[in-house]
């Protein structure tokens, strides 16, 4: 195998568990999970790992140039723990191939430690660190090449330059791109914080235009009120009464969709539905609404916030029943498939035209004349709170179709 071939593999041997934990990282962050250092540490010493592993040549200089970058790179992040472990496999290897005074390496790797603590502590001093690193590495490996007893050695000095130079360039190649990953993900993150800045003030300049609006009605009645005029206090009272309740209800919704947090616990599905449908059982029978359900006879549990999914249900129910008006139908259905229950709320009301389906989640996208435009994007956040999907189905005048899917909980 050429030499070419051989820089190559140990490159993409030390490389690839790097990789791999920058793509955890970027997941973790994306996540919002918090992020392990020991997984830094395991990308590192698999590093080290699959370079002697997989070495084809114990005569490999380069090989055992490069089984320093793992460290290199974990004197730059101060893992305490990978600079130790590497540190003591590197040192045992070299004294097992070329029988070096084990107190001289020590010493080397002593100079590494020392120079870390002087260069790494100085902000933006990781890259004269990663040059200082390889040049004493360079020298230090070269001398002990040059004055090893062992003869073979003695006529592949003049290949040491070349070893170098090609040991520098990966040490840098390698270094760089796990720098420059971590970069593209801090800034990954900065345009996601970002975007929900952005989202949060459009958040904010609607709602404020949504409560503008019910105030200046109230404020344009009271200016014609006059407490005197017993038909201004019948007419006027309850249209204020109905803006400030609109208002109210505005801002209970906004609240409720800028503090999605729930508290799982172990909860009966049937039992839930029924306690929503019993709540709007006069209502729905006011209307001359036909309920039709087909819940699962046998208890379904789920890990879930009950005070969270009743507000989904009631939502769904209330929007129905809206959409229905009078003499119409409406229908909640479960089934299991695999390992997740599928609930489905249907009604034969007014629909939603295809446009309108498109902003459906949108939040204060709403069609209703008094609607906030939160519920549907409140309920969305809860199901996906709770690892499931809510999808919507409708067309105009043919009513709509709504199905959660909720991971079940295994009970043993």
């Amino acid at each position: 195998m050429s030499i070419f071939e051989i820089i190559l593999l140990n490159t993409i041997l030390i490389t690839f568990p790097l990789i791999f934990y920058l793509f955890y990282l970027a997941y973790s962050k994306s996540m919002k999970k918090e992020e392990h250092d020991l997984f830094l540490d395991v990308a590192l010493i698999s590093s080290l790992y699959f370079a002697l592993r997989f070495q084809l040549d114990d005569d490999s200089f380069i090989t055992l140039l490069l089984l320093n970058v793992p460290l290199l790179i974990a004197y730059q992040r101060n893992r305490k723990f990978s600079i130790l472990a590497l540190t003591f496999i590197i040192v045992m290897k070299y004294n097992e191939l070329f029988d070096w005074n084990l107190i001289i390496l020590l010493l080397e790797y002593m100079i590494y430690y020392l120079l870390a603590n002087i260069v790494i502590k100085r902000r933006g001093a990781n890259y004269l660190y990663s040059n200082l690193f390889l040049l004493v590495k360079l020298i230090i490996f070269t001398i002990m090449i040059y004055i090893s007893p062992i003869n073979e050695y003695q006529g592949f000095f003049t290949l040491l330059v070349w070893y170098g130079i090609c040991f520098y360039g990966v040490a840098y190649f390698v270094v760089l791109l796990f720098h420059e990953g971590n970069e593209i993900i801090k800034l990954h993150m900065t345009l996601k914080e970002m975007e929900q800045d952005k989202q949060i003030k459009t958040s904010l300049f609607k709602i404020t235009h949504e409560i503008k609006n019910p105030i200046a009605v109230c404020k344009g009645y009271l200016d014609m009120f006059d407490v005197n005029n017993v038909e201004h206090s019948k007419k006027y009272i309850p249209i204020i009464k109905d803006e400030i309740e609109r208002t109210l209800l505005l801002l209970q919704d906004f609240l409720s969709m800028t503090r999605v947090s729930i508290e799982k616990d172990q909860i009966d599905v049937n039992l839930l539905l029924e306690d929503v449908l019993e709540s709007y059982h006069l209502l729905l029978r006011s209307h001359d609404i036909k309920l039709d359900t087909d819940l699962i006879d046998d208890e379904i549990y789920i890990m879930g916030d009950y005070n969270r999914l009743t507000q989904v249900f009631i939502n769904l129910v209330k929007n129905s029943i809206e959409a229905i008006g009078n003499n119409g139908a409406l229908s909640i259905t479960c089934r299991l498939e695999k390992k997740e229950i599928v609930i489905t709320v249907r009604d034969n009301g007014c629909g939603i035209s295809r446009e309108d389906m498109k902003h459906i989640k949108t939040p204060f996208f709403t069609t209703k004349p008094k609607g906030t435009g939160l519920g549907v994007s409140l309920s969305y956040e809860i199901i996906k709170a709770h690892d499931g999907t809510i999808d919507y189905e409708s067309e105009l005048g043919q009513g709509t179709t709504v199905a959660i899917r909720l991971p079940v909980l295994d009970i043993v």
